[in-house]
């Protein structure tokens, strides 16, 4: 009994990549015969690095393959039916750009009613454009 092998040690250390899941690394350590519970603490102590650069490794790798299967679904869903995909995108990046122009202040469609471009910062806006557009137009003149 006294010449067999010791007992197996177990290190628990969480890995969080975004989500709950379970991990597990072989940790290879060689310690002398008899070592003290404190420098057994010490050793431990000094895979902590190593273990935090598997979970860093680890959390790269994951995002790559959720990456890479994202990728592979719009190719897939294009390679199915490419008709329906060009349709379904037009209307995602419709809806995106009414959430994009929903935070710049004004309405999304505010652009098609007639009665926008009534207003008065239209009446002011669209001499001063032709005043400038004219006076860079003469300066391109002059300086030919």
């Amino acid at each position: 009994a006294h010449m067999g092998p010791p007992d197996a040690m177990l290190f628990e250390f969480p890995i969080r990549p975004g989500g709950s899941s379970q991990a597990c690394f072989d940790i290879d350590m060689e310690l002398g015969s008899g070592v003290p519970g404190r420098e057994l603490e010490e050793a431990a102590a000094g895979y902590e690095a190593q273990l935090r650069a598997a979970e860093g490794e680890y959390g790269r790798v994951l995002g790559r393959i959720v990456e890479k299967k994202r990728r592979r679904d719009f190719f897939e869903g294009f390679a199915e039916n490419p008709t329906v995909f060009v349709d379904h995108l037009n209307v995602s990046q419709e809806r995106d750009m009414r959430v994009v122009r929903k935070g710049a202040g004004r309405e999304p469609d505010d652009h098609r009613d007639a009665g926008f471009y009534q207003k008065q910062w239209a009446h002011e806006a669209v001499p001063r454009y032709l005043v400038q557009k004219g006076v860079k137009d003469n300066s391109d003149v002059i300086s030919d």
